[in-house]
């Protein structure tokens, strides 16, 4: 194939920065320029597949033509078949790696993907940010995340873990938003021993937990919607459900029961009743009560929450039925201020 010819192609399939900030723009150059881009996507995706025909397809290609091949029309987030490691390899290292190269996430070891036990001392992960400037960053990982094999992972867990905690523990919500999606993709394949073993399984609790506390913004709904289900599946990822002990035989019935499951269920019971105490009752319920569809969004996420709890939820049913009643009554009014009597003011003489 000809280099020249495939590289052409490529830049001209490139997603002009410009479009990060597609909704703020102003300068009618510009979005001139951006919508021919547009126009001409198809005409260049076009061209690109008449290339590959001439070519017996994509697998006759060397791997770097391969590499930079997918990860530029898995910028654009379509249906993908199966990709060979290889593949996916290069493009996480040569591709991803690269543009969060400046912004190292302080928790995690680099060269294992490992959580590290005390953060590390870098410069602050928010300046610079180069990789918010290439457009279609995230859902070239996300399309990674959803073809690696599980056999895979642990090669490319250094590789992984770096820009998926940097969208996740981004300050603004869009990214952040991303990010969960991101894990939600991660969870759906990752062997949980490794997420156990490296650590990330605690590290990725702790800033899915962390997406409660970005109230106010027009995103929040979408960030409670999403980042529930999503802590809920690390949960049984990470600590599943104790099994109903086996049937005691005469012989061994103690040993049968102490060795059913390897779960913790207190580590499974703390981190369920830290959902649902600490992020939605302490955090939405109680400092988004201005926004209705924070609310909503809360409220519609309780059946999963308490049906993963179970029994163990009786301790928070007080407290959810103040929360329903004074929402009912005046769903703009703090639900804090109304779970206990008006202090008495005293009027001076």
């Amino acid at each position: 194939m000809s280099s020249s010819k495939l590289s052409n192609i490529l830049e001209a399939l490139s997603i002009p920065q410009e479009f990060s900030r597609f909704d703020k723009l102003t300068d009618e150059q510009i979005l001139a320029q951006l919508i021919r881009w547009k126009t001409d996507v198809c005409a260049n995706l076009t061209s690109l597949r008449d290339l590959l025909a001439m070519q017996n397809g994509i697998k006759s290609l060397p791997v770097d033509e391969q590499a930079d091949i997918a990860a530029c029309i898995a910028a654009f987030d379509g249906p993908e078949p199966y990709i060979p490691p290889l593949v996916l390899t290069r493009i996480l290292a040569h591709h991803l790696k690269p543009a969060f190269a400046a912004n190292p996430h302080p928790r995690l070891n680099l060269q294992t993907g490992r959580k590290l036990h005390q953060p590390a001392d870098t410069q602050d992960a928010y300046e610079g940010q180069v990789w918010k400037t290439r457009i279609g960053t995230g859902n070239v990982l996300g399309w990674c995340l959803r073809n690696i094999d599980a056999g895979t992972y642990e090669s490319v867990w250094h590789l992984i873990l770096p820009p998926v905690m940097t969208f996740l523990d981004d300050f603004e919500a869009s990214y952040k938003l991303r990010g969960v999606q991101l894990v939600s993709d991660l969870l759906s394949r990752v062997p949980p021993e490794l997420l156990k073993r490296t650590g990330v399984d605690g590290l990725l609790f702790t800033s899915l937990s962390g997406t409660f506390n970005h109230l106010r913004d027009p995103l929040t709904p979408d960030l409670i919607r999403a980042a529930v289900p999503t802590t809920l599946h690390l949960i049984d990822l990470a600590s599943p459900p104790s099994p109903a002990p086996l049937p005691p035989t005469p012989a061994f019935s103690s040993d049968r029961t102490m060795t059913s499951s390897r779960a913790n269920p207190a580590t499974r019971y703390e981190h369920l009743s830290t959902l649902l105490g600490s992020c939605l009752i302490g955090t939405v319920f109680l400092y988004a009560y201005t926004d209705p569809e924070a609310i909503l969004a809360a409220t519609d996420m309780l059946p999963p929450v308490l049906t993963h709890i179970g029994i163990g939820a009786t301790r928070w049913l007080k407290r959810l039925a103040i929360l329903g009643i004074n929402s009912t009554v005046n769903p703009c009014s703090s639900p804090a201020s109304r779970s206990f009597p008006p202090p008495i003011r005293m009027t001076p003489i």
